[in-house]
């Protein structure tokens, strides 16, 4: 049964479910795709792994979170090369990518403190060249005062926009804690994650290389 099938049944079917009410079908239809695409854009993360393999100069280290988990703690000037990876099969290609990272503060602080990261990063279009835009550097982040021990805030770093890309296309990139023209905090923070916001208009692609 083709998809336009199967959701003309459904459509039959909420029409039971909820008395053919209009509102009520109408919600309820958001929850399925009109026909392979999404009714709406929606939002997916595309992570890029800090994993810390080895002790060296520059590298953030293995701290502990709590009990026996660990995550990575970062000082200034700290550097880690995140796992490369693939815009989504879902990607709305050719729109706009923002990254952002999830940190974690490491302790208390009475006043307002400030982190600050630079972004070297790079994206490559299937058989093309990679492209490295200019270092991105990020504003300066705030963690207010009294924010209590282990809060994670989302901090944005700035976006690209891959006007033309496909899906298949990837990305690197190289992040770095700098240091802030503001107070830092007592206590390095952790930084566990560096993540891309994309936007998605498909659950998937119709192929394994094109919507």
């Amino acid at each position: 049964m083709s998809t336009t099938s199967k959701l003309m049944l459904s459509r039959k079917q909420l029409e039971t479910i909820c008395h053919a009410d209009p509102e009520s079908i109408r919600m309820l239809e958001r929850l399925f795709a009109v026909g392979d695409r999404l009714e709406d854009d929606e939002w997916v993360d595309v992570d890029h792994p800090i994993i810390i393999r080895t002790v060296a100069p520059g590298q953030p280290t293995l701290a502990v979170l709590n009990g026996n988990i660990t995550m990575p703690q970062w000082q200034v000037n700290d550097f880690h090369v995140c796992e490369s990876q693939e815009f989504v099969h879902g990607w709305k290609e050719g729109t706009a990518v923002m990254w952002h990272i999830h940190l974690t503060t490491n302790g208390l602080d009475a006043t307002d403190r400030y982190v600050k990261f630079t972004l070297e990063y790079g994206y490559v279009d299937v058989g093309g060249a990679w492209v490295f835009p200019a270092l991105l550097t990020s504003p300066e982040l705030l963690i207010p005062a009294n924010t209590p021990d282990r809060t994670m805030f989302v901090f944005n770093l700035g976006s690209f926009t891959p006007l033309g890309f496909k899906i298949g296309a990837h990305a690197v990139a190289r992040l770095m804690r700098i240091a802030a023209v503001g107070a830092a905090p007592t206590n390095n923070p952790f930084v566990a994650m560096l993540q891309m916001h994309i936007q998605v208009n498909t659950l998937g692609s119709r192929t394994v290389s094109a919507k």
